[in-house]
């Protein structure tokens, strides 16, 4: 069903063509899908099946991906696709019912015999599709409205938009719980990237445990 899924939304969406292997889920607002043999994940609005977010890279090295049942005491009932990584820790890609943003979760595990002091991590990374090219997107964040390349970066959260039209791509930290979080954006080959970053001065995770870390989301509007 999930192939299904992804292949009839191939002509508008052609990054999601899920391959021997993906996984599929998907809201009201968007569909998310991750490539199991590329380790990429995309989004589209479920709508449209126009892909808004692409080449999506979450951290460590994946070791296996399942599909699951979700609930959160905020959003209610989800789906989610999780990822296990070779350090025993693990990312999921989460969306919830009338929730018109993917989370990105992620937990750290310290499998080593001593205290291991995390200082900051990277849950994701994509590629914005606003259909133009980079120079004629604009982004506004706490350090203002600004190029894509220009950008020094932006706590808590950042805009891509076609100003235009308006349509742009909003991604930020919902928690905050123990780390500071920001967004910043580059330009390669025409096209912006974000890179979701949290900072923790010291999580420091002793041996044998694991520490959940931020919440990222990230929708169009």
């Amino acid at each position: 069903m999930n192939r299904i899924a992804a292949l009839m939304i191939l002509p508008l969406c052609w990054v999601a063509l899920p391959g021997p292997a993906a996984e599929t889920i998907a809201n009201e607002s968007l569909r998310v899908t991750y490539d199991e043999v590329g380790q990429t994940f995309t989004a589209a609005e479920s709508a449209s099946g126009k892909c808004f977010l692409t080449a999506g890279q979450l951290e460590g090295t994946p070791v296996k991906v399942r599909v699951e049942a979700a609930r959160d005491r905020v959003f209610g009932k989800g789906r989610r696709i999780v990822v296990t990584r070779n350090d025993g820790g693990a990312n999921s890609l989460e969306l919830y019912r009338r929730l018109p943003f993917l989370l990105v979760r992620g937990t750290r595990h310290n499998g080593g015999k001593g205290l291991l002091d995390l200082t900051n991590a990277v849950p994701a990374t994509f590629t914005l599709d606003l259909g133009k090219p980079a120079a004629g997107l604009r982004t506004v964040g706490t350090g203002g409205l600004l190029a894509p390349d220009k950008n020094p970066g932006s706590y808590l959260f950042l805009t891509c938009a076609d100003p235009a039209t308006r349509r742009g791509v909003v991604a930020g930290w919902v928690t905050e719980d123990r780390g500071s979080g920001a967004v910043f954006s580059d330009v390669k080959d025409g096209q912006v990237g974000f890179k979701a970053q949290i900072d923790y001065g010291h999580l420091r995770i002793p041996a044998g445990g694991s520490a959940t870390l931020e919440t990222m989301a990230a929708g169009i509007f």
